[in-house]
């Protein structure tokens, strides 16, 4: 897992749960699953990272 900005925050269970609700009930749109995430690829050329101070710094992607 990548490392996370401090004061990262994620939605609570019952967040999560709606947030899921939403994308079942949306047919435009669905949750990938293992098998599709193992095939996505990165896009950009550059991601963003903390350095050692936490201050967002630009850092090639490998």
């Amino acid at each position: 897992m990548p490392k996370l900005r401090p004061g990262t925050l994620f939605p609570s269970k019952e967040e999560d749960n709606a947030i899921n609700r939403g994308i079942a009930s949306d047919p435009d749109t669905y949750e990938l699953g293992g098998d599709e995430m193992k095939y996505l690829k990165r896009v950009c050329s550059k991601t963003a990272a903390l350095d050692s101070s936490g201050q967002e710094s630009a850092k090639k992607a490998h």
